[in-house]
């Protein structure tokens, strides 16, 4: 049921920025905003599955010795920066005040940072937060292919 919320998602957001794309177009430049549009359609079409175990979750987990480190966007979303070039994106189950500014701590068993089990410390006010998931990141980038 995420995978299917998280492709709904996808595709609203998609579809989203494609009419801001196609709007801020002129139609008068020979339908090119069109002939663009498809284009963008076609590449999206062609985005395969990401399997996430290519980036080393397994069963939602990762491994700590693989994470380099962790950068909060904000209270509540994180990118896992991976050994390499993969990169994960962490959601806390709720906001956690304060924690993209004043830092985190977090302690494991297993060796694995799992959603619902393990929980990441804000350093400043000792507030537990809970991980809600843990998936790939994967870039849409703009360009000529």
């Amino acid at each position: 049921m995420t995978l299917r919320l998280q492709t709904t998602f996808l595709n609203a957001a998609l579809k989203a920025a494609i009419l801001i794309f196609i709007s801020s177009n002129s139609w008068s430049n020979n339908d090119t905003a069109v002939v663009n549009s498809l284009s963008i359609m076609d590449k999206i079409k062609s985005i395969e599955p990401v399997n996430p175990s290519q980036w080393g979750v397994r069963g939602g987990c990762i491994n700590v010795q693989k994470i380099h480190r962790i950068s909060f966007l904000d209270d509540q979303l994180a990118i896992v920066y991976l050994r390499g070039k993969k990169q994960l994106v962490l959601r806390l189950r709720n906001e956690c005040r304060g924690i993209a500014k004043k830092g985190f701590s977090y302690k494991v068993k297993g060796g694995q940072l799992c959603p619902r089990f393990d929980r990441l410390t804000q350093v400043q006010s000792g507030i537990k937060c809970e991980i809600d998931s843990i998936e790939p990141y994967v870039r849409l980038l703009d360009g000529e292919s």
